[in-house]
């Protein structure tokens, strides 16, 4: 007898049985998640960096030698081989039923439009309040239940944002507008900050830490996205989030009352906010390297073995200047490599 299928996540009432959703729209992570210059779904092509690991993934209709390049011919047999790597982090199976699914891209497929006009100064989107409110919404939640990424939100907040969403959410989003404002809805807010067109020329990151609850802060490409349980959050002093505090304080803060406002920063000071984003995750990793090595150090130890302080220098030197394929570059993988390499030449 199959496995029954879990409860949907969100209305908790019928079968997950969707497949392929995605956790954040697909208008939103093309220029994160597809190869470059393809903007067509089973285009992914990209790579998880945390500060543990490198973890590439692609979409089907990536051609060989496009994965051959992004990843090098032995990680490309490896994947090929255990059938691994082929489903990006934002698509995810069995966490909605069909029903929620299609509730969701009637949201998303009303916000595309809004989102695809802006302007290159500080604007007002055309959106309707609550439809807006819903949307941003929407992805924070599904980024929290969905379990791909270290984002989470507190248990009692993660319920409060599901029980919106299930209770205003239709297919018909002119039932949606008809429904009476309650009070959970009227305590949330958000701000938005964007680089309009900057993911156009430029490369961009999708951030989600757990570090970062007050507000919620997540960065989707261009835009920045910051949210508000409750109003009085909003008052209190702004955390660091990579440099996008620095314009906190002058966007405005939307809900479905206020309406949406979007804060317009330049291409300068989104490069500034990527290399804060960059250098933290970096000094991460580095730092979690130096956990792994000692715990080789100490394994060599027990058998009578040294891995000197040169050694470890010339170790972090090689992984550092690593010109492996992008899919693969510094990763734990390739770091465990290098040290093994160093150690056959140098350790006898």
């Amino acid at each position: 007898m199959a496995d029954s299928l879990p409860k949907c996540r969100l209305c908790k009432v019928n079968d997950a049985d969707q497949t392929g959703s995605h956790i954040v729209p697909h208008f939103l992570v093309k220029h994160i998640d597809n190869e470059e210059g393809k903007k067509g779904r089973d285009k992914e092509l990209g790579a998880k960096i945390t500060a543990d690991d490198t973890v590439p993934y692609f979409g089907k209709s990536i051609l060989p030698e496009k994965l051959e390049e992004f990843l090098g011919n032995e990680k490309l047999e490896e994947l090929l081989d255990s059938q691994q790597g082929y489903q990006s982090d934002f698509i995810v199976d069995h966490i909605l039923c069909s029903d929620c699914e299609k509730k969701l891209a009637a949201l998303e497929s009303y916000y595309s439009k809004i989102h695809a006009n802006h302007e290159n100064q500080d604007y007002t989107t055309s959106s309707d309040k609550v439809l807006a409110t819903l949307f941003w919404y929407s992805i924070l939640w599904r980024i929290s239940v969905a379990s791909t990424f270290i984002f989470k939100m507190n248990e009692r907040d993660e319920k409060k944002i599901r029980r919106i969403l299930n209770n205003y959410l239709e297919i018909d989003l002119s039932t949606t507008l008809q429904k009476p404002i309650d009070s959970d809805l009227d305590s949330i807010h958000y701000r938005l900050i964007r680089c309009p067109e900057y993911s156009d020329d430029n490369p961009v990151n999708f951030v989600a830490s757990p570090l970062h609850n007050r507000p919620y802060s997540i960065m989707i490409g261009e835009v920045g996205t910051f949210f508000y349980l409750k109003k009085s959050h909003a008052n209190s002093n702004n955390q660091m989030f990579f440099g996008f505090e620095e314009f906190i304080d002058d966007a405005s803060l939307n809900s479905h009352s206020l309406g949406e406002n979007v804060k317009v920063i330049s291409n300068d000071e989104l490069d500034e906010v990527n290399i804060h984003t960059y250098k933290l995750l970096r000094d991460q990793k580095f730092k979690n390297a130096g956990i792994w090595l000692r715990e080789i150090q100490n394994r060599l130890h027990s058998i009578g073995k040294v891995l000197t302080n040169e050694m470890a220098k010339e170790i972090f030197e090689k992984w550092r200047n690593s010109k492996s394929p992008f899919g693969i570059r510094h990763s734990k993988n390739e770091f465990l490599q290098i040290t093994m390499e160093v150690i056959k030449q140098r350790i006898h």
